[in-house]
């Protein structure tokens, strides 16, 4: 049973006691990322992520980095389009340690100018890696095709000129508008003291002024089309995008399933096909991305540049296979199995029931249960499987990213 306090300033906190458990784990969830950035901002929230580990009022980098090690503990954090954790677990014994040091990395950043410059160079690496990496750069651009910028479809990272842009001054606004306390959701789960914890967060959070959460993005207009990047690399790769379901939308579950099936796992369809009958690729898989008020579900394959034709005709032809004769009694329960074991498996984890609590009380305002969870994917049947197949696999809704040798034959638009 997850506790939910809600403080008069706006912050929350999630509190969540496992019996068995000897380990605690607790993220603090900004509601920051580069969905909300303005395109000056672009990389804002990820470089404010990499500059808390700097140093804060009281503590150096090195102090930081010293004192998790001390602990024994586990600490990272990370950037998505809509939210920025920050992250630890450790022993049970350890738990208020580590919340009182997160806390002090969020609320007293140091901001050092030199520091920035430092750390510039590193996130100006993490972009350099990018657009090393054809299956990081084929799924970004597809994003930036398909969603726009600003927006969804603006990369986490930001750009080599906005990122060389930053300053003390603008990240200090920036947390000033996005760190509020209407913002932040504490999530803990495992072995906690829980009076001490209630003490320790309230002490922390409650200081910070009153503020409204931030206003909801609006949701992006899903734009078909093609985009295409010619690099002279062994693999061309692949990523079709195709417009999904918002996290909190009840298809949502349906469209997980209809994954499993077609390119999730050894078993499925564009794996069978693709790489164990044709033997065309090395990876073939689907994804979702999905967020507030909208989704994509997201077809990947890479291939060499020879093979890529051919590569595509299988796709497409399996795709319209499902959209033409929907899925079998056995396809839709192993699908189902997987989903739940993965559910289930999950939530054996302080680390993942704490991130769980979290994006469930982001996006909801609420907590599932595991229960809650298994129960939508038995209510999944073929009617719905159809509906969603259907909707999302229609050509007016599909985007097409392509990076490696391009095809003088051209591409699907």
């Amino acid at each position: 049973m997850v506790e939910i306090i809600s403080l008069q300033n706006g912050a929350t906190l999630l509190l969540e006691q496992i019996e068995g458990f000897q380990s605690a784990s607790v993220g603090f969830f900004v509601q920051a990322g580069s969905r909300y950035e303005t395109p000056e901002q672009a990389g804002i929230s990820h470089f404010v992520e990499h500059m808390l580990f700097k140093g804060t009022d009281t503590r150096t980098g090195a102090d930081i980095a010293r004192e998790f090690d001390c602990m024994g503990g586990q600490v990272n954090a990370y950037t998505s389009k809509e939210v920025t954790c920050f992250y630890a677990k450790t022993l049970d014994y350890h738990a208020g340690q580590a919340v009182e040091l997160l806390g002090d990395m969020l609320l007293h950043p140091r901001l050092d100018a030199g520091d920035m410059n430092t750390e510039r160079g590193v996130v100006l690496e993490e972009i350099h890696m990018v657009e090393d990496s054809p299956d990081d750069l084929v799924v970004e651009r597809l994003f930036e095709a398909a969603w726009g910028t600003p927006g969804l479809g603006s990369p986490i990272l930001g750009t080599k000129q906005t990122v060389s842009s930053f300053s003390p001054e603008d990240l200090r606004a920036y947390m000033g508008e996005a760190y509020c306390a209407g913002n932040i959701v504490v999530s803990v789960a495992g072995r906690f003291d829980r009076e001490r914890m209630v003490t320790l967060l309230r002490g922390l959070l409650e200081p910070l002024p009153p503020s409204p959460c931030r206003r909801e993005a609006p949701s992006p207009v899903f734009v078909p089309g093609l985009v295409t990047k010619e690099k002279d690399i062994e693999q061309n790769h692949l990523c079709y995008g195709f417009a999904g379901y918002g996290v909190t939308d009840s298809r949502a579950t349906a469209l997980s399933i209809v994954s499993h099936i077609l390119g999730d796992g050894m078993s499925s369809r564009l794996f069978q096909r693709l790489r164990e009958q044709l033997g065309l690729v090395y990876t073939v898989s689907t994804f979702l991305s999905s967020h507030q008020g909208c989704g994509m579900f997201c077809l990947y394959s890479a291939q060499q540049a020879e093979s890529e034709a051919q590569a595509m005709e299988a796709i497409e032809q399996e795709v319209e296979a499902l959209r033409q004769k929907g899925v079998t009694d056995e396809e839709l329960s192993r699908a189902k199995e997987l989903l739940k074991t993965g559910l289930v498996m999950g939530f054996e984890s302080s680390a993942s029931r704490m991130s769980f609590n979290a994006r469930e009380f982001i996006r909801r305002g609420f907590v599932r249960s595991v229960d809650e969870l298994l129960r939508a994917v038995d209510r999944v049947d073929h009617a719905s499987i159809g509906e969603v197949v259907q909707e999302t696999f229609a050509p007016e809704r599909r985007c097409l990213s392509v990076v490696g040798r391009l095809s003088t034959g051209g591409y699907p638009g």
